[in-house]
């Protein structure tokens, strides 16, 4: 660029206009010299703008031969070394020059550090636990006791008591005169908790293009083949049993079913894996499969009886007789006491299920819910089937009975909701009462595992209750303005009155290798920020899990929730003054920062040192630089030391000090801010409304004690959990349920629990 810039400057200039061209015959003319030279300035410039997006090729080469330098030294640096696993460091990448400027890692969870496969692991329903608990080997992972449970596969597996005809009295009633021996079927919680995993979903069947025509790729043992089939059924022909042909044909199509539990062919297409995890478990699992979805409705394919198969029990709930809660309790109950009539076995049917209105999940909802209405041959009842977070469901605003909800973390567990179902039978409520508390205590155990919950809820309506909100519902969706906030505001008016019927744990498990690759990135120096959905108790969990939290941090680890960014700021200066206070933080101590409180003697003696060691830097420096160079040429000496290095080491101890003091300005300044964000708040109104105590000020307002504490936003699921259980002890002193340490179940106690070691959770076997 500069020859360039020389060679327009001073090329062709020539003050001698005549003269003719050099090297040239003296016939050709002269040309025309220039006798000014352009701006140096202004032509270097230009050059700069018109080349500066060019790059020799010799730095593209450079810059090569460099990083390959540095990979070279990065495969054989013995510090980068693994001798357990006889591994080296391996560059296989050119960036290898941004691996040291790494110092935050940014990363979401799902799908990210977890495979983002989501299983159904367990549930709970009728206030029992179904599905063996998922072992947690992470030292951070706080180890708990675990209350009894069944395998996944007995939820099924209720049958209600077998009554037998007996003589009735003269003033029986018209329902209960059909007083008859009832059939195997499952009860109210445990039907609507799968129907809702089965029907409240926007979970679409579509082709699969992937399977070959006519292969099953059922996961199940024992299926038979189209031959052994057909084979089957001609023996039952020639037995006489030719009734029983139909039903075999549809148990033959219900079994064959595809990977996931779709039909074969089909595959189940989810908006969010959570969905898709329960539709196919209720499909697997539970024999209630999605079969298509479409303008008519939801067709499914069940292997249950039904209890809406009986024109009393849809006929006492059309005219409000019965209530969900009466239903939930009697089916639970070994006596059976509602006179229900006969329930004939259904065997395996298909249901074809009509799809009111979808209220779509919403981040301040924090649920979403369907209202359908059941076939004609289940009593064309109209009921809303709702699912969501616990916090959003076990609201009092949303059961339909609050005082089986706990509001409060209290150890005795007395704080709970107020109201209560006027009417409701005695046995009814405890059994109400003990299955909800029962939940919330599981809620607990399942967020402690790391485990993604979800509480299930239902509601019978009436016709008229149907027709009004159905209007509200058109008139929103219809709407030009605000129609998400219509749509919201009607499903949050019918979202009430709700009947929990269960919970569901569904896990997400980690990628292989996650928690050792974040031990190392922590011990490399980078910090990593993990960003998840969940609920703050799961996500504490699964971050000691992963290590991205050690169990140094459990005691210091501040938690925020719906809070002022005032709030946030207090809490975080609260967080460092406990430290400080409690000598986790010395440095910051006012004995070693404050300058005021010294006594004056030892202020003396700190300035007086001070200029001391200044007036002796000072001495050491004119005697190297000056005195002692005279004394050298007075001896006439010729090989003069360079007092250089010694003048440096005199600035080094200058620049040590002057740092120190600098560190503890900034200390001091540190203390003193957080000091002042606590005052501010607690001087607002805010900030007296929300704090549990008044700080203690000094005559020179200066904070004299940290002990100032906010309090939550609420209790946690832990808390609600602890207040569960020990309500339920105190309900039920002669039931106490036994506990068992995880680490202290045998293989024979767990196949005796799991019904097989096969069926248990794999990392607990």
């Amino acid at each position: 660029m500069l020859l360039n810039s020389f060679c327009n400057r001073y090329v062709g200039l020539n003050k001698n206009i005549t003269q003719p061209w050099p090297y040239l015959p003296e016939s050709f003319e002269p040309p025309e010299w220039k006798t000014t030279s352009p701006n140096w300035m202004q032509t270097y410039m230009l050059f700069i703008t018109l080349m500066s997006n060019f790059v020799p090729l010799s730095l593209y080469f450079s810059i090569e031969m460099v990083v390959l330098a540095m990979r070279f030294f990065i495969n054989h640096d013995l510090k980068m070394y693994d001798s357990y696993s006889n591994t080296r460091a391996a560059a296989r990448s050119s960036t290898v020059t941004d691996l040291g400027q790494v110092e935050y890692v940014f990363s979401d969870k799902t799908g990210t550090l977890t495979q983002n496969v989501m299983r159904f692991k367990r549930c709970s329903v009728d206030g029992s636990v179904f599905g063996a608990p998922v072992f947690k080997s992470s030292k951070g992972v706080a180890k708990c006791s675990i209350t009894n449970f069944h395998h996944i596969s007995q939820l099924l597996s209720r049958q209600m008591p077998v009554i037998v005809e007996q003589e009735r009295n003269s003033d029986q009633t018209e329902e209960n005169s059909a007083f008859k021996q009832t059939r195997e079927h499952l009860t109210f919680n445990r039907e609507m908790f799968l129907r809702v995993m089965s029907l409240c979903h926007t979970v679409v069947v579509e082709k699969d293009f992937d399977v070959k025509d006519g292969e099953i790729t059922s996961p199940r043992k024992g299926t038979e083949s189209k031959s052994e089939f057909s084979s089957d059924i001609s023996n039952s022909s020639k037995d006489g049993h030719s009734d029983d042909i139909e039903t075999q044909i549809g148990k033959e199509l219900h079994n064959d079913k595809a990977v996931g539990g779709a039909p074969r062919g089909f595959a189940y297409q989810a908006e969010s894996p959570d969905e898709g995890a329960l539709v196919e478990a209720a499909s697997a699992e539970f024999d209630f499969q999605l079969l298509s979805r479409d303008s008519s409705g939801i067709r499914l394919c069940v292997g249950s009886s039904s209890i809406f198969s009986d024109e009393v029990v849809v006929e006492r709930l059309k005219n409000g007789s019965l209530t969900e809660e009466r239903l939930a309790a009697d089916t639970a109950s070994s006596e059976g006491k509602l006179g229900f009539g006969a329930t004939p076995s259904m065997g395996v049917h298909e249901e074809l299920w009509e799809v009111l209105a979808v209220n779509k999940f919403d981040s301040t909802r924090k649920r979403m819910s369907v209202l359908v209405r059941s076939p004609p041959e289940l009593g064309s009842i109209p009921m809303l089937l709702c699912k969501g977070a616990d916090s959003a469901m076990l609201d009092p605003s949303v059961v339909k009975d609050p005082s089986h909800i706990i509001i409060g973390g209290d150890a005795d567990g007395q704080n709970i909701g107020n109201g209560g179902n006027i009417g409701a039978d005695i046995a009814e409520d405890e059994f109400d009462k003990d299955s909800n508390l029962s939940l919330q205590s599981h809620l607990g155990e399942f967020a402690r595992e790391g485990l993604r919950t979800l509480v299930l809820g239902v509601r019978i309506l009436s016709e008229s209750e149907c027709a009004d909100w159905l209007e509200e519902y058109q008139e929103a969706a219809t709407s030009i303005k605000n129609r998400d906030e219509l749509l919201s505001k009607a499903a949050i008016s019918i979202e009430t009155k709700l009947h929990i019927v269960g919970a569901t744990a569904i896990e997400d498990k980690l990628q292989v290798g996650v928690p050792n690759t974040i031990d190392l990135l922590g011990k490399a120096g980078i910090k990593l920020w993990v960003l998840t959905g969940d609920k703050r108790e799961t996500a504490k969990e699964i971050g000691y899990a992963t290590k991205v939290l050690t169990e140094k941090m459990r005691n210091g680890l501040i938690e925020v929730a719906q809070a002022s960014t005032d709030e946030v700021r207090t809490i975080m200066a609260l967080a460092f003054l406990k430290l400080v206070k409690h000598a986790k933080l010395p440095d910051y101590q006012s004995a070693a920062i404050s300058s005021e409180t010294a006594k004056p003697m030892e202020t003396f003696f700190f300035k007086f040192g001070k200029f001391r060691r200044r007036m002796k830097r000072a001495g050491r420096r004119f005697w190297h630089r000056y005195i002692k160079v005279l004394i050298w040429y007075c001896m006439c000496k010729s090989d003069l030391p360079d007092p250089d290095p010694v003048l440096m080491s005199i600035d080094e101890e200058e620049r040590k000090e002057e740092s120190i003091l600098q560190v503890t300005e900034r200390r001091r300044n540190v203390r003193n801010r957080a000091e002042k964000i606590v005052r501010d708040y607690l001087n607002t109104t805010e900030g007296m409304a929300r704090c549990k105590s008044r700080l203690y000020f000094s005559s020179d307002d200066k904070i004299e004690v940290e002990d100032v504490e906010l309090p939550s936003n609420g209790p946690d699921v832990f808390d609600k959990a602890q207040s569960a259980r020990s309500l339920l002890k105190k309900r039920h002193p002669e039931e106490k349920k036994a506990s068992r340490e995880i680490e202290g179940l045998t293989k024979e106690q767990l196949e005796a629990s799991c019904g097989s070691a096969r069926d248990a959770d794999d990392e607990l076997v």
